[in-house]
Parts: C-alpha cells; structure tokens; sequence
C-alpha cells in the first residue's frame, strides 16, 4: 500500500487524525484506573486484594508482551505483509476489530477467572495497538515544531477522552442508579466502538518511513541479541532519566484515580457520581494542553514540570484539610480543589509524552538506527510492569485496614488508609519526580542540533568533525562517547 508510505503536509487535520487513537489510550485507562477496583468491589463478589491482582497479573502479561511488540514493529518489514501493510500500520489494522473486546470485561456475574481473561485479553490489545502508534511522530517527521504539534494535538484529544471517561459514567450513573451495573456496561458498549473508530482514523490519515538498510533486521535475531539491543536504548542517560520522571508522574496519577472515588464515597461520604462530578473538572486539561503547547516551546519542559508537581501537592493538602475539617459547602471546596489538581495534573500528563518523541534521535545520533519502536516497548514495558503496583497496595491495603465490601459505611481504620493513600502516596511520587527533573536537560534546541549532526552524518560527514560543543552536548544527554567506536 503507497499510500503507507507516501509523506504528506504536517498540519492540524494530520494532527487530528494521528491523536484519534488516543481516545483509546486516554478513556481505556481512566476507566479502569477511576472505576475497575471499585466496580469489583462494589458489584461482585471479588474482594478488593483479589480485584487489584486481576490489574497486577494483566500487567504483568502485558509487560512482556510490550517487548516483543515492539521489536516486532521495528522489524516486520523484513516480511512481505510488513513491507505491504507497513511495520507500524500492520499491527493497527489487525487491533481494529479486537478493541470491540473491552465490554466484555464490564459484564456483571461472573467469576474472577472471567475477569481475569478478558482483562488480560484487552491489555494485550492494546500495547498492539500504542506501542506502533506512539513512534508515528518519529516516522513522520524530523521538524521539532511539527513533531510538537503532533503531540500537542494527540495529548489534547486524550484529555477530551479522559473528561469524556469521567462524564460519561456520572450520567449512566445517574440514569440507571448507582446500585445498577448497567451503568458500566453500557459506558464500555459506546467506548469500544469509539476505540474501533478511532484507531481506524489514525490507520487513515498517517505514515511511516519506507524500508531502509538502517533498519533493525530480523536476520540472525536470538534472544541475546535482542536482550542486548534493548540493553543498549536502555545506555542513554535522557531515556532512564526520562523513564523515572515518566513512571513517577504516572504512578502518583494512577494512585490518585485508584483511591478518589473511594475518599469521596467513604471518607466524605458522598455519591459515587459527585466523585465523577469532580473527575469531570479533567476537561480544564483541553484548553490547558493546547496552552502548554505553546509554552513548552517557549520555556520547556522543565518550568511545566516545576509548576505542575507545585499545583499537585497545594491540592494534596487540600484533600487533606476538607478531610480532616469537613467544611460546610464541602462540594464547592471539593470542586475549586479539584480544579487545582487538573490543572496541575494537566502539565504532568502533556510533558512526557511530547518530550519521548526526541529521545530516539539521541540513540540514532550515537548508533545510526532508528529504534523508536523499542525505546515505546521499554517505556510501556515499565510502565505496565509497575503501574498496577499501586492500584494493588491500594486494594492490599483497604483489605488490612478493615473494608468491608458492597458497603461505605467503613471503620475509622479504612478511612485513616484511603487518606494516607491519596496525600501521602501522590505526594511522595511527586517528590521523586521532582528530584530527576533537575537533571534532566533535554530541550527542543538540544533536539534541533542532535537532528542537525545526525544529517550531517548521513550526508557524508565524519563524526570527528563534530563541532566540540555538539559533542559535549550528546555525550551529556547520552551518557556515552561520541563518536561511539
């Protein structure tokens, strides 16, 4: 198919139809993150440690499975229906019709082994789906600007996703009672279809860079030789420090949205969709995305990430002194504090995924091969591997503390635990990755110049004819000598 690899003009209908896929990536997770745990324990007889190892063990399926997706996306070229359909694009296409398999998971009435399956089944999907995905902006395009739009207009639609994920749920809630699981079952019908969709578009609308010799071949491929490719992406400094900041961000989210709904619900004691009500503020993070588009370029990632995690802790102590003071008009105060923690929460989720688009092009600088797709593999690898963690400590805990299930009348202890959860859990992994992004030196102008060096090189340049400044610069951000010998 040509049309697979025939470069197009870069702008906001490309954009647009890149970032479609993560309505996906953007509603999947929230749901599940916001809602899963609580559905299990609420409408199933599943206890809440039982709940959050379906999420552990899926993941841990799925982390491997990230892996060899990803070198079999950077490799499928080598065959005839890589070559035809694309080696990103191919991989698409197959997960089109599959996604159709996330309202499974949402049935009510059966047992954990069905759960289990269909959950593993649909995390298994997905990684077909993201891990190809997430290096398009890679294959597209060498223009910073261009590749920044890409990401900017790709984070834009998963936050609409994200306030569509939590708006969504509150008024099926709303509709069919909040003692109804037709709620969810319903919520997960209209998502798997949009997931379908919108993984089409994007199938549509983008490309990818033909086959070239530079390209990771399959030839010869053995398991040692795949470990030690991935232990070389796993060499350049910016890409662990990257990784860090990434996994930390993430996981003080991921604790967040695993313990809220319970903290409105028992610790307050409100309605679960007053909990979706204040999910719902998600959608500030719409027009704020498009803003950090804009500043990102201006100031960087570092001045988003330093006003992001400050955001995040304000509001961290306020949940904690709505908790602990129970103010009149509790929901006005519950909204304005949830409007911090958005918009915080907003830059915190938009940095690192529009910084990892420039982190390959310091492997190709050092290594002349374009490797994108491992460097996505290893981020969803981690990311996976690590990011039920948190959703299970918090089911682990609600069980010692105490939870009593189907109920939200709970013992003093369970209150203490979701407290301790919400502000001190999101608080210390804000801390953590505070601390890396003082190092971390990755910019758009670095990024610019490392472009520049590796057209240097392909045109016929000597690497040791680098100017000196351009070579403290990559071994600074790669850790390593350059030129590598």
């Amino acid at each position: 198919m040509k049309r697979i690899y025939k470069s197009r003009k870069i702008n906001y209908g490309t954009a647009i139809g890149f970032g479609m896929t993560d309505l996906l990536g953007g509603s999947a997770y929230a749901i599940v993150s916001a809602w899963l745990l609580f559905f299990f324990t609420q409408y199933t007889n599943i206890t809440a440690t039982k709940a959050a190892s379906i999420l552990v063990i899926a993941k841990f399926f799925d982390s491997f499975f990230s892996i060899f997706v990803g070198y079999l996306s950077d490799s499928l070229f080598k065959f005839k229906v890589g070559r035809r359909f694309g080696r990103r694009h191919l991989l698409m296409l197959i997960a089109i019709p599959l996604v159709l398999e996330y309202a499974l998971i949402w049935m009510p009435n059966h047992n954990y082994w069905y759960y289990l399956i269909t959950y593993i089944l649909f995390e298994l999907i997905v990684s077909l789906v993201l891990i190809p995905w997430e290096t398009l902006p890679t294959e597209m395009t060498n223009n910073y600007k261009q590749r920044s739009l890409l990401s900017t207009i790709r984070l834009i639609i998963s936050e609409l996703a994200t306030f569509l994920a939590m708006i969504l749920p509150r008024q099926l809630l709303n509709l069919f009672g909040e003692n109804n699981p037709t709620a969810f079952v319903v919520n997960s019908i209209i998502f798997s279809f949009i997931f379908s969709i919108a993984i089409f578009i994007s199938w549509k609308t983008t490309w990818e860079n033909p086959p070239t010799l530079s390209m990771p071949s399959s030839e010869s491929m053995t398991f040692k030789k795949l470990v030690y490719e991935y232990i070389e992406v796993l060499k350049i400094k910016s890409f662990r420090q990257h990784l860090m900041i990434y996994l930390t961000s993430y996981g003080s989210m991921d604790i967040w949205n695993a313990v809220f709904v319970y903290f409105v619900t028992i610790n307050l004691g409100l309605r679960a969709s007053i909990a979706a009500g204040i999910q719902s503020i998600n959608i500030v993070s719409i027009p704020m995305t498009g803003l950090l588009g804009y500043i990102i370029i201006k100031k960087g990632p570092k001045w988003i990430y330093h006003f992001s995690y400050a955001l995040i802790i304000i509001s961290s102590i306020g949940w904690l002194a709505v908790w602990l003071y129970m103010p009149n008009n509790i929901i006005y105060y519950l909204y304005f504090i949830g409007f911090v923690y958005y918009i915080g929460r907003s830059g915190m989720v938009y940095t690192p995924w529009n910084v990892f688009s420039f982190i390959p092009d310091i492997d190709e600088v050092l290594n002349g091969q374009k490797r994108a797709g491992m460097f996505t593999s290893i981020m969803t690898f981690i990311r996976k591997s690590t990011s039920s963690i948190g959703t299970f400590l918090v089911g682990f805990i609600l069980d010692r503390s105490g939870y009593i299930n189907k109920s939200t009348i709970q013992p003093h202890t369970v209150h203490v635990a979701i407290s301790f959860i919400l502000i001190g859990g999101v608080s210390f992994f804000i801390f953590l990755a505070w601390y890396v992004v003082r190092k971390f030196n990755l910019t758009f102008e670095t990024s610019n110049k490392i472009n520049q060096e590796i057209q240097r090189v392909k045109n016929g340049g000597n690497p040791n004819d680098v100017d000196q400044k351009v070579k403290n610069m990559i071994e600074n951000l790669s850790g390593q000598p350059y030129p590598k010998s």
